[in-house]
């Protein structure tokens, strides 16, 4: 068994809302104007916890321990079709991970998504389904065994890809440690324990730990926190840090109109697994975006590597006036 520590801020209002109607016999009943909706297979049998779904399918899977806002957690077994399954579940939505034998689609959800696409996670080729720009449902298969990720609450591509990131991740090692597996606008995965604190540690209990990013009511303290100096273009809406580390300024809320990244090391530390049309190299900076519109920006210089990712993509020159702008 392979628990994950597991931060998400996009998970809230910046998601769009979809929900999933249940029957009487609390069987889930396919809401075909909603993306999301589930029809689970028969065969599931109820576990009080994943050691007993894995003991019963002898299926293990790596999930997260927790995921912010969603407070309830389920295991269900399926022994027949060698299948394990477990639902993370807040007031109105969920979030449900499958483990399956074979390479077929488990998902259960056969609703008609107007956007699909293929991204390329860890070497597998995930299906990604959803609307306007959203996703509700991930599906691959790797290693003889399937897997799907399926939430009613619609998310950000990048928040769906680290969930599949921590589903990939078969060693011990909390997913977070790797700058580039941080999404923008979300807290680090997990991160690495050390930052957490000798009082921080997580809890046999489930709860969840700190995050590894800490806010910041100045651009100064932030600073302090992370041991460096950032310029950027503008005062943000708001800034967090990673001691001696890393700072983020978001813009927008959480970042949706633009998320400003500084950190130690020469990574992407961008967390964008969009796919884009097109990618230039300008004076030593990593332009990403389609028909000469770009709406991410990578470079190093010196020991630190940055990123900004903008909400609205923006021109060569604009990009490149904007990358000059933060150092």
């Amino acid at each position: 068994m392979k628990l994950k520590r597991f931060f998400s801020l996009a998970l809230g209002a910046a998601l769009a809302l979809s929900t999933v109607a249940y029957a009487s016999n609390d069987t889930p009943v396919a809401d075909n104007n909603k993306p999301g909706a589930v029809q689970p297979p028969s065969n599931y049998v109820d576990c009080n916890t994943l050691e007993e779904a894995i003991e019963m399918t002898g299926i293990e899977i790596s999930i997260p321990e927790v995921i912010k806002g969603y407070d309830d957690c389920a295991f269900r077994a399926n022994k027949t079709d060698g299948m394990i399954e477990i639902i993370f579940q807040s007031d109105d939505d969920e979030i449900r991970f499958r483990k399956g034998l074979g390479d077929e689609d488990i998902s259960g959800n056969y609703n008609d998504f107007s956007e699909k696409s293929d991204v390329n996670v860890d070497g597998s080729t995930v299906q990604m389904k959803g609307s306007d720009g959203k996703v509700n449902l991930a599906t691959w298969s790797a290693d003889g065994y399937s897997y799907s990720i399926d939430s009613t609450e619609a998310m950000d591509k990048t928040v769906m890809t680290d969930f599949i990131k921590a589903v990939n991740n078969d060693d011990n090692t909390p997913i977070g440690g790797d700058p580039a597996t941080w999404g923008p606008g979300n807290q680090p995965i997990g991160g690495d324990p050390a930052t957490w604190g000798p009082d921080n540690q997580p809890s046999d209990n489930g709860v969840q730990p700190p995050s590894p990013f800490q806010p910041c009511d100045t651009l100064d303290a932030a600073e302090e926190m992370a041991g460096f100096d950032l310029t950027l273009p503008k005062t943000a809406d708001k800034l967090e840090a990673i001691e001696n580390e890393m700072i983020q300024a978001f813009y927008g809320e959480d970042g949706t109109d633009m998320l400003i990244r500084k950190a130690l090391g020469n990574e992407d530390i961008s967390g964008d697994y969009n796919e884009y049309a097109q990618t230039e190299t300008v004076d030593g900076v990593t332009l990403k975006g389609t028909d000469g519109q770009f709406s991410l920006a990578l470079w190093t210089n010196g020991e630190y590597t940055y990123s900004i990712s903008v909400g609205s993509a923006l021109s060569q020159t604009d990009m490149m006036v904007l990358v000059g702008s933060v150092k």
